[in-house]
């Protein structure tokens, strides 16, 4: 009978102790079922101590790589944590700082056992049970750039917690993204046409600010904008090329971000000569 866990048949040389268990004295009850001494019993009791997991530092992996930054926002990211012996893991918590709440505020995180790189392992090769945490990209959408501390709790099927050593890394901004994919591919001169670009940017694009320039094959301006993405982050505009014989204009666009990250890119906009105009 096990202390907390209650009772439990042994039916083979090696058992696993149920779920509960708490610290105290396991009793032990033998019978002797066949041979001369059919029937004989005896018990005797066993002391239970039980310990928290103990958790190594854990690691920071991207693409199965050990890394000590992350871009705000970005997908892929894992953490991997080993502990020594101990029972079985059925609770994963992380706790950020140095901001975070108090610290008995974890946030519950999905966990799962498995085996990690030969460059993300955590410890020094004396864990024998690795676990690993997807850190989900919206935890840190509103964390601001910088320094961010990481503690994981384990909590074991007896509902003991061990806390990990502390893991510092940096939290570096996203550049901004630019798509051109929906731009319209037939283009006549004269005619009027919707122009479509895509902003994006994993850690948001809240006060970003993009300049808008179409110019001609001649250099000239024929359109100028400074615009703030909407939270699609689609940004259209009807155009009319000007003229009616073939020209090709380019359409540039360049965007800052909050955290001061920018990208630039530029377009080719090919318009072919207009019909002519049929004659009554």
């Amino acid at each position: 009978e096990w202390p907390g866990a209650g009772l439990q048949l042994i039916t083979g040389e090696r058992i696993t102790a149920p779920a509960g268990l708490e610290s105290g004295d396991a009793t032990i009850n033998t019978q002797i079922t066949n041979g001369i001494w059919a029937e004989m019993e005896w018990s005797w009791t066993q002391p239970v101590f039980l310990t928290p997991p103990q958790i190594s530092t854990p690691t920071l992996c991207l693409n199965d790589m050990l890394v000590d930054s992350i871009n705000r926002g970005a997908e892929g990211t894992e953490i991997w944590v080993g502990i020594t012996g101990g029972r079985p893991i059925e609770y994963a918590g992380i706790r950020l700082g140095p901001t975070s709440p108090p610290s008995s505020a974890f946030s519950p995180i999905f966990f799962e056992q498995g085996a990690p790189s030969a460059s993300c392992a955590p410890g020094t090769g004396q864990h024998i049970q690795y676990y690993r945490i997807g850190l989900n990209p919206d935890y840190l959408l509103t964390w601001s750039l910088g320094t961010v501390e990481l503690v994981v709790n384990l909590r074991d099927v007896d509902g003991i917690s061990g806390l990990s050593d502390t893991l510092t890394f940096e939290l570096l901004g996203s550049q901004p993204e630019l798509d051109f994919s929906a731009m319209p591919t037939e283009i006549i001169s004269g005619n009027e046409t919707l122009l479509i670009v895509e902003i994006s940017d994993v850690d948001g694009i809240q006060n970003m600010e993009c300049s808008i320039l179409l110019k001609d094959e001649d250099e000239i301006t024929l359109f100028s904008e400074i615009y703030h993405p909407e939270t699609d982050g689609l940004w259209t505009q009807q155009w009319t090329p000007p003229g009616r014989l073939d020209a090709n204009h380019t359409l540039y666009f360049a965007c800052l971000d909050e955290t001061a990250l920018s990208v630039s890119d530029s377009f080719l906009l090919r318009a072919r000569e207009a019909p002519p105009t049929p004659i009554s």
